[in-house]
């Protein structure tokens, strides 16, 4: 049976559009070690292709010096004069070479153009193809176009949060620093869901109106230190932080916590539940074989971006919004952000979830879908999917992407 390696490239050309991810995957599976990495780009696209040459030589730094053809994104003639006056002395250079084409990536225009003349003027090509519905990587060979092969390779590349969004061109080690691998405060994220079965609108309220402003925003840090604890059964979650019972002030709670008062604050209006949600993906990362996870990230650079939970499989994105919001409006509106984030970082492979405190989530998924036409590419889990949300992230992990390819 043959593999992947029997179609490797010694110069591979790659097509380059707007999203970076199957292009890396693309050169990690199909060029040799010491291969020629290829790169046809528009001036757009032109940084992804520095971006991904980087990444890959980084892990494969046998690789040759890649070469980095400019051409149009539409017009035919354009396409094929470039191609001609670039490409040419590139293939000559070694004619006795196996030369591949990934034509995943780019324009419809330049994809097609850029095949055709591949075809026309390269002896023995070999053709490729990455499926983002199948995850499969299709091979073609000029020699015998009828039958293609198809290898499935979702888990061959294994690609980390900060690798993913360094292709996007954000700084990895701001990312790095930013997200938290781990919960901050795990036991006490448990029993907030067992607490906020029955007292979901108590402590919502009690957190609108003592931790934020009238806009929203959580209150300055003084002002934040000075709020005076709840008495009775709404206590609870202190006491699920370890905070004794005299405790009078959020400063003592602060205190008792070793944190400061803006990120109890933040963890108090729920970002517990995002500690919940990570402690469950942990769980279940062993048997859904995930190779990347963590929460919380947010970076500045080069513009605002932030996740509320992120894994990967193989070089598969989740994007997981969390909310403990009940209100549909405002799920809606979290999971509009996620799913807007998580394509853009993971293209078509992408999968989004929302975790939140609706109370028919089947409904709000099926709306979503509807708007965004994004069959079994979503899923939401509301509030009664919570308690057991182990179970129900790895069946959404393990089953994911089957409603696209019926």
């Amino acid at each position: 049976m043959s593999s992947l390696d029997d179609y490797k490239a010694d110069t591979l050309i790659l097509i380059v559009g707007s999203n970076p991810l199957p292009n890396y995957v693309a050169a990690m599976l199909l060029a040799k070690d010491d291969a020629r990495i290829v790169f046809i780009s528009t001036r757009t696209t032109e940084k992804f292709a520095h971006r991904i040459y980087d990444s890959v030589k980084a892990k494969r730094p046998g690789l040759r010096d890649a070469a980095f053809v400019e051409i149009c994104e539409a017009d035919r003639s354009k396409i094929i004069y470039a191609l001609d006056d670039q490409l040419t002395p590139l293939i000559k250079e070694s004619p006795n070479e196996v030369i591949g084409l990934n034509y995943t990536g780019g324009t419809k225009a330049m994809a097609a153009h850029t095949f055709d003349w591949v075809k026309n003027n390269v002896k023995a090509p070999v053709f490729s193809y990455l499926d983002s519905r199948t995850f499969q990587m299709f091979i073609d060979k000029k020699d015998d176009m009828v039958s293609s092969k198809a290898f499935l390779v979702l888990e061959s590349v294994k690609v980390s949060v900060p690798e993913l969004m360094q292709l996007h061109g954000f700084n990895s080690q701001e990312v790095k620093d930013s997200m938290k691998k781990q919960p901050q405060f795990s036991d006490a994220s448990m029993h907030m869901v067992d607490y906020m079965k029955n007292k979901h609108k108590e402590w919502r309220c009690w957190c609108d109106n003592n931790l934020k402003k009238d806009n929203g925003k959580l209150k300055p840090t003084g002002a934040l230190k000075g709020v005076i604890l709840p008495k009775g059964d709404i206590r609870k979650p202190f006491q699920f932080l370890s905070v004794e019972n005299d405790a009078a002030t959020l400063l003592d709670a602060v205190n008792a916590c070793n944190t400061d008062a803006e990120d109890l604050a933040k963890w108090l209006d729920g970002c517990w539940l995002e500690d919940y949600v990570l402690d469950r993906v942990a769980e279940v990362a062993g048997d859904c074989r995930l190779t990347d996870y963590c929460r919380n990230i947010i970076v500045e650079t080069p513009k605002h971006f932030e996740f509320d939970v992120a894994f990967m499989k193989g070089y598969q994105l989740f994007g997981v919004s969390c909310t403990t919001s009940a209100d549909k409006r405002l799920c809606k509106s979290k999971f509009f952000e996620a799913y807007i984030r998580t394509n853009q970082m993971g293209g078509d492979e992408a999968r989004t979830a929302l975790v939140c405190y609706y109370d028919k989530p089947e409904i709000l998924q099926n709306e979503l879908e509807k708007d965004w036409d994004a069959k079994g590419r979503i899923k939401v889990f509301g509030k009664d999917d919570i308690p057991s949300l182990k179970i129900k992230l790895k069946d959404w992990i393990n089953t994911t992407g089957e409603d696209v390819n019926e």
